[in-house]
């Protein structure tokens, strides 16, 4: 079977579970879609097997719209789609190592690069992540936080503001890339719970927020994998 006839396949597999899903919970093509964001006509092609989940985000945001996990829909620990997808789970160790060693308290005893070339990284690896692009993302994420770490707990105003706001966006990369196997919902919860911990610490109500709501939907994907 060659890898497109493969992919179609699965693709009309998922559409078939997404369906059978919505139905059972007496969810409309309207509210489903609009959860997902996405159109309700674009939401009945990939129900149909017509389009094809080609991005690993688009699985997440419809499995998150639906209740369910991942691997209700994929029927497997994560759908390798693409090499950037299966890639992606290289990052998962430094990702646990950076969550693992220090906590939202904790000052890692490492030597940070500078601040402003942090930030700038922290931003390239968020955009990445919007773009699907998740080996990039990932792609030393969890030095990135530890290093970040460093300069949140100890940097002095204006820079602690930024820092934390890149820790933060740092933090929100690294759960998604942890989430690309359903086995690691638990380590992107453990990132949220990171996240929430430093928010928390920095202050910023906008940053409690996001990460208060990251957290929250992990716990939920967990509870119901």
């Amino acid at each position: 079977m060659t890898k497109t006839a493969r992919m179609g396949r699965e693709s009309t597999e998922i559409g078939r579970r997404a369906r059978l899903i919505r139905r059972r919970r007496g969810l409309s093509l309207d509210v489903v879609a609009g959860l997902a964001g996405l159109s309700k006509g674009y939401l009945s092609l990939l129900e149909t097997g017509q389009r094809g989940f080609n991005r690993l985000r688009l699985i997440e945001d419809l499995a998150r719209a639906l209740g369910c996990s991942v691997i209700d829909l994929t029927g497997q620990p994560y759908l390798p789609v693409d090499r950037d997808t299966t890639d992606a789970l290289a990052a998962v160790p430094d990702i646990q190592v950076a969550l693992h060693n220090y906590g939202p308290d904790d000052v890692p005893d490492v030597r940070p690069r500078p601040v402003g070339e942090l930030v700038a990284w922290a931003q390239t690896a968020n955009d990445h992540r919007d773009q699907s692009r998740l080996s990039l993302a990932g792609r030393d994420v969890g030095r990135l936080i530890t290093e970040l770490q460093v300069y949140a707990l100890t940097a002095g105003s204006p820079d602690r503001d930024r820092v934390v706001t890149a820790l933060v966006t740092a933090c929100g990369v690294a759960g998604p890339v942890a989430r690309v196997g359903a086995g690691n919902l638990d380590l992107s919860a453990a990132v949220g719970r990171h996240m929430y911990g430093l928010a928390q610490r920095h202050g910023n109500p906008g940053l409690i927020g996001f990460a208060r709501w990251f957290w929250a939907s992990d716990l939920l994907n967990l509870r119901r994998s």
